[in-house]
């Protein structure tokens, strides 16, 4: 944890931007965005788990919805409670900003993403849970791309979820899937 985290006062808020064919009008349908949803906090409870075992209750992770702003489809997600840890930290900001950063790494050095996968889970059955949350925020027919920011106001950084590696996921799940099964 660095300094800058002593002086957090709040969680940041979690971007998701959607673009593509299947947003109109700034709308998606709803089972869509649903499941765009479901995948994003499955991925914060796995990386809660992982982390911080059962040392925070669940609600502080919980995602609520605070804003749709216009354009493509901008959805503002924060938990609606939070605490700070002993030195000030936030953290549901830690797990938010670890998860932004398994995606930078996805996209810059595949290999080191799987390298990280495994430093960050003990667990073979915790890394097939955020693969498995990871493909479910991916279009399925190439309809839209999401791309993931963290902030406060704004998002510093989107980063987008990059098409070609969905199939190096894909070939993560079934590999991690046999993983779980012998262990």
């Amino acid at each position: 944890m660095n300094f800058i985290n002593m002086l957090e006062r709040e969680p940041k808020k979690l971007w998701l931007v959607v673009e593509g064919k299947i947003v109109s009008d700034h709308g998606i349908e709803a089972y869509t965005f649903g499941q765009l949803l479901t995948g994003l906090q499955r991925i914060i409870d796995v990386l809660k788990v992982s982390r911080y075992g059962r040392k925070y209750k669940k609600d502080i992770f919980r995602l609520f919805l605070t804003n749709i702003s216009p354009g493509s489809l901008v959805a503002e997600l924060q938990p609606r409670y939070y605490e700070v840890d002993i030195i000030g930290g936030i953290p549901f900001n830690e797990v938010a900003s670890e998860f932004q950063k398994f995606v930078q790494v996805l996209i810059d050095d595949p290999e080191k993403f799987k390298t990280e996968l495994e430093k960050e889970f003990a667990d073979p059955s915790y890394i097939l849970r955020f693969l498995q949350g990871l493909d479910s925020i991916w279009s399925k027919r190439n309809k839209f791309v999401v791309k993931t920011g963290l902030g406060y106001k704004e998002p510093e950084k989107l980063v987008e979820l990059p098409p070609a590696r969905q199939k190096y996921i894909k070939g993560l799940i079934e590999e991690y899937i046999e993983k779980s099964s012998t262990e």
